[in-house]
């Protein structure tokens, strides 16, 4: 009686899920509510709906066909959010490409893609002409490189702010080069139709939207109407005489040409997404379905209780992971996107105060930039009013934001000490943990309201944990990786985390035995290493090539991380294993310092405390000074002997362009170095 013969799915209960339908329903129940926000120039729903359907009307035109790969080189602008719906709407891919690649490397991208079109922000044009010049002209093994890719100039028509400004991202390059078909805005105003509305009568009315924009007719923040767009307050006067789209919304959203630009089939690719290279070489290219963007989409809403017109600051790449899917949980509560060109403390603070912004994702790095930032940049977040609690803490902070902040991070095991640091500025930071294949945050600290009345320090350790999975997988487990059987509840037996459900990536393109060998036992295998606490909270140790085996003795090179950014010197840290001829492997650090502090050959004495001196010979006449012994006597204080690092090397950390460290370029950089001398062994034992 149940079965699909006798109950067939009907147009009227069955639709494929798609997060292209947020878009369209925020366009049409919230028009004049903000969605974009990036410097002076602030967009609407229904602005960034109309947008979307006229960039996917305009590469329909240039030719663009179902599953071609259309990739984007730019960083968090508004065109490059607007990709993340205009793309997928003509059914072809999108391909957001790591802005802050090498040339090869992105060569290497756009010919494994096959990519059809390649749009550039203007600021990239001198790094896309290298890569299109390198793109190999001849059939790989695995598929056929066709054309080069058309190109569209992304122009930025916003003059970068003072905080962007810190680091202008990429040299203005002579674009004549590129050989684009057009620049952004002149290409998607010039497509003749969008469903049944003619082109000239869109872009006219755009434009028209614009201008009122730059007159005042917008929100300049969320200050102006209670994060609320145009539905309260003082705003509806300044939005009255403002052009109306909804009725253009409603004639395409109506059309038969929007009805068949949403797609047939919910297991279509919407996105194609490379992973960072941290643990090889060679980034392999993950597949996102429509379905499984959807489902964490609306996941990410719930992760961090992102309420109806919220306003989000992307601080993360939409190149990475398409912003973890935050880009498509936006319209599904009407939200405002912040965007910033450049990722800085700076930037990141103005956003803040000056857009009143409630959530944010970052990585740590992002983190660090920010607890590490100078004065007269935390100065832009307002006067400190003590920790969460009300305690005191002996390095308090000196300012702070007004009302907090939800921050939602992941890439790597934020320290505890980052996580203190955090909270004393006023930020509540949400521990979340995913690769590109889980479509970014999979599992996530669920916050217990009893935690709150913990000491900071406790909560610190608790928040670092990777904790349970997210509403939409359905499940997601520590086993042993012989057996496949779940590892006890008691916060020490080590298994490899696994995950299955609608939010595991379709898989490897072109990449048929890595997809199976991923998906081997019914699982997608992570290849991270963690325990299970009494709770079920799950907290990572070390992924699987990370772990360092001494005398017999594992070492997570986390474990030692976290000592490590507890000492008032250092910046950045990563532990790798140095092969060693007396213990086979040994811990080795390699250590940024903050500013202020230089490396010293001095071997520390009774003045030294946790690791720092004061160089009163030095330029200034009181700079902190530290040396390898310092680090490493520093970690035996915290760390059994066995695990502190046994020798330092001190310098700038290579990372991917979401400020995840590079462990697999530290480790050949590790075995270069050699076995320690039995000398130094005895005095490091």
């Amino acid at each position: 009686m149940f079965a699909e013969a006798a109950m067939p799915r009907f147009a009227a209960n069955y639709a494929p899920l798609t997060p292209l339908a947020f878009l369209e329903r925020a366009a049409r129940v919230h028009p004049e509510s903000p969605s974009v926000i990036y410097g002076r120039r602030r967009f609407t729903w229904s602005q960034t709906f109309l947008r979307c359907c006229q960039l996917a009307a305009a590469l329909e035109r240039a030719g663009a066909r179902k599953y071609d790969r259309v990739a984007v080189l730019a960083p968090n602008v508004p065109a490059m959010y607007e990709a993340q719906f205009g793309v997928p709407l003509t059914g072809a891919v999108l391909v957001s490409v790591n802005a802050r690649l090498d040339a090869a490397s992105v060569a290497r991208i756009l010919a494994h893609s096959d990519s059809k079109f390649l749009l550039v922000d203007q600021h990239l044009a001198s790094l896309a002409l290298s890569a299109l010049s390198l793109l190999p002209t001849t059939a790989s093994p695995t598929h056929t490189v066709h054309v080069r890719p058309k190109v569209v100039l992304i122009a930025d028509g916003e003059e970068p702010s003072s905080a962007d400004m810190a680091d202008p991202g990429g040299e203005q390059a002579d674009i004549e080069g590129l050989g684009a078909v057009g620049e952004y805005e002149e290409f998607i105003a010039s497509v003749p139709f969008v469903g049944p509305v003619g082109g000239a009568q869109l872009a006219t009315a755009l434009a028209a939207a614009a201008a009122a924009a730059a007159d005042g007719g917008v929100i300049t923040s969320a200050a102006d109407d209670g994060a609320n767009g145009a539905d309260s307050g003082d705003s509806v006067d300044a939005f009255a005489s403002r052009p109306q789209l909804l009725p253009l919304v409603a004639d395409v959203a109506n059309s038969d040409w929007w009805a068949s630009h949403l797609p047939q089939d919910e297991q279509d690719p919407i996105a194609l997404n490379y992973t960072s290279g941290t643990t090889s070489a060679q980034p392999k290219g993950v597949v996102y379905s429509h379905r499984g963007a959807y489902l964490n989409a609306l996941s990410a809403v719930l992760m961090v209780q992102l309420r109806t017109h919220a306003v989000f600051l992307l601080s993360v790449p939409l190149f990475h992971c398409n912003a973890w899917c935050f880009c498509w949980s936006l319209p599904s509560v009407s939200g405002t996107g912040v965007l910033i060109r450049n990722v800085t403390a700076r930037a990141i603070f103005a956003a803040v105060a000056e857009r009143r912004v409630e959530v944010m994702v970052g990585v740590p790095v992002v983190l660090n930039l920010m607890v590490n930032a100078a004065d007269q940049d935390k100065a832009l977040l307002g006067a400190s009013r003590g920790g969460r609690n009300g305690e005191s803490y002996k390095d308090e902070q000196p300012h702070r934001v007004t009302s907090r902040v939800t921050v939602l991070t992941g890439g790597a095991p934020p320290p505890a000490a980052i996580l203190a640091h955090m909270e004393q500025l006023g930020f509540d930071v949400i521990h979340s943990y995913g690769l590109t294949e889980t479509y970014g945050p999979a599992m996530f600290c669920d916050w217990k309201p009893h935690w709150d009345a913990l000491p900071l320090p406790k909560r610190a350790r608790i928040k670092s944990r990777q904790g349970v999975r997210h509403i939409g997988l359905q499940s997601a487990a520590v086993l042993d990786r012989a057996t496949l059987r779940p590892v006890p509840m008691d916060g020490v037996t080590i298994g490899e985390v696994v995950f299955r459900g609608n939010t595991v990536m379709r898989g490897y393109l072109h990449g048929r035995e890595e997809t199976q060998v991923a998906f081997a036992g019914g699982w997608f295998r992570s290849g991270d290493l963690a325990v299970v606490h009494g709770d079920g909270y799950v907290e990572i140790k070390d992924r699987s090539k990370d772990i360092i085996i001494s005398g017999g003795e594992n070492i997570s090179s986390i474990a030692v991380e976290g000592v490590l950014y507890r000492h008032a010197a250092v910046m950045e840290a990563a532990v790798v294993a140095r092969p060693d001829d007396m213990w086979g492997e040994t811990p080795c650090a390699f250590v940024a310092l903050k500013p202020g502090y230089r490396v010293t050959s001095k071997a520390p004495t009774d003045a030294t405390m946790a690791g720092v001196r004061e160089d009163a010979s030095s330029a200034g006449g009181s700079e902190q000074v530290v040396s390898e012994e310092d680090i490493i006597l520093f970690c035996r204080e915290h760390l059994p002997h066995f695990m502190a690092p046994k020798s330092v090397v001190f310098g700038p950390l290579p990372k991917t362009a979401t400020g995840k460290i590079q462990k697999f370029q530290l480790r050949e950089r590790a075995k270069q170095l050699g076995s320690l001398p039995w000398r130094e062994h005895r005095s490091k034992l």
